[in-house]
């Protein structure tokens, strides 16, 4: 008679051995796992690492909202800019277009046009600087803005 109680606990302790897969997916573990998982903390753990990686999104997101905030600052000012150095060349071409109809000699025809070429080339210039969003090269192109402007004070 001692041998049978020993076989049926051996054969249940088997059983309880055979149902624990180890699985610690809340969803998909069993009854024998869930106790399991609850008693030695594999849930906890899976919980604390999903917390983790949730800090860590959140971080990232600020960050990336951050850079998002500093490029749309350097956009505005890049625009700004860009605007600015087209409002100059607009009134740069105003002022070539006057001294032309004035009927201005000949020395001074080709003068205007080394101006205008040079305009020219800075409009062109500048729409490739603000196509491409290249601060230093809008920069540079109000700087040679600046220098025709003086070269045309007296037209």
């Amino acid at each position: 008679m001692g041998a049978r109680p020993l076989r049926a606990t051996a054969i249940l302790a088997l059983t309880l051995l055979a149902a624990c897969t180890g699985n610690t997916d809340p969803r998909s573990a069993n009854l024998f796992d869930s106790i399991r998982n609850q008693t030695d903390g594999s849930y906890d753990q899976r919980l604390e690492q999903r917390e983790q990686r949730n800090a860590a999104a959140v971080e990232q997101n600020r960050q990336i909202e951050r850079e998002t905030g500093e490029l749309e600052t350097e956009r505005s000012t890049l625009e700004r800019r860009v605007s600015r150095a087209r409002n100059r060349i607009d009134s740069l071409q105003s002022r070539i277009d006057r001294a032309k109809s004035q009927g201005a000699s000949g020395d001074e025809l080709a003068r205007i046009a080394e101006v205008q070429r040079d305009l020219d080339a800075e409009r062109r210039r500048l729409d490739l600087a603000a196509a491409s969003g290249d601060s230093d090269s809008v920069l540079a192109g109000l700087r040679k803005i600046r220098v025709i402007e003086e070269q045309t004070k007296d037209l």
